[in-house]
């Protein structure tokens, strides 16, 4: 109870924080246009965009920096006593991972709808199915990302140390922000011609951090496609869940590897005692 309720606060914060945006709105507000304010959206990938697009993943830095040791927590005390009671290691895990998840999509779906309701009091909300549609997305690849780091985090803290485990993960995804930061002078993706730009679209789609890029996806469906669509290539939503979903299966088999092989007799990695 006490996680869901540190969920429901942070979520409750950063609901309010984007909310601020509209205070000064009146009239008609799309549902649409609320889900890609609260997405992560930038138009290039040039330098000058890098700050804004570390500012837009705040909430999920922060969603990682409140769950990153959830699993770890429970190697660090009393450990050989806790899992001395705890007969399937792999099973307890699972269980574990299943939560943060859970907290991972409640997280995603309260913020928009505390910005839905909070813009409800001054604004007339418009609900149009485009905004159902990007807002399922928008759950999806958010959720699926933060619960691939959130995990990658707790099983990295288990093996070198929560402060090692953050730093790695956090250096890891500002890693991959900067070199999508100078990508428009590797691999530009405006202004040259259709074959180079698929070209260099498909190195893009490596980078695991061009998949959370809101604007940058297109859809099929014409409505949905004209809120998105930034570039002139196909990048399709279900690519990105399909990458995450990858990417999620894998951090799950290697926790199941090293929780159920973790040496629970052995120094602290915290206090090496």
């Amino acid at each position: 109870m006490r996680d869901y309720m540190k969920c429901v606060i942070i979520a409750s914060i950063w609901g309010s924080f984007y909310s601020m945006y509209y205070i000064v709105e009146r009239g008609s507000i799309y549902v649409s246009n609320i889900i890609i304010h609260c997405s992560i959206s930038i138009y290039d990938v040039i330098p000058s965009h890098l700050i804004e697009m570390t500012l837009k993943m705040m909430p999920i830095f922060i969603f990682q920096i409140v769950f990153g040791t959830s699993i770890y927590k429970h190697f660090c005390v009393a450990s050989v006593y806790y899992f001395s009671r705890c007969n399937v290691r792999i099973q307890w895990f699972l269980r574990e991972i299943v939560r943060v998840f859970v907290f991972a999509i409640l997280y995603n779906i309260l913020i928009p709808i505390i910005v839905i309701g909070i813009t409800a009091i001054h604004s007339s909300i418009h609900f149009d199915k485009e905004g159902g549609i990007l807002f399922i997305y928008l759950v999806l690849l958010q959720s699926l990302w933060m619960f691939f780091v959130t995990v990658m985090m707790n099983l990295i803290s288990i093996k070198v140390g929560s402060e090692k485990g953050f730093i790695i993960t956090t250096g890891i995804q500002l890693t991959l922000i900067i070199l999508l930061g100078i990508w428009d002078k590797l691999l530009p993706l405006r202004n040259i011609d259709s074959d180079q730009i698929i070209r260099n679209a498909f190195w893009l789609k490596w980078n695991p951090i061009s998949h959370l890029i809101f604007n940058w996806h297109t859809s099929n469906n014409v409505l949905v496609d004209k809120f998105i669509h930034n570039f002139e290539f196909s990048f399709c939503f279900c690519q990105s869940v399909f990458v995450f979903t990858i990417l999620s299966s894998v951090v799950i088999i290697i926790g199941c590897i090293i929780v159920k092989y973790h040496d629970l007799i052995i120094l602290n990695v915290e206090t090496e005692q």
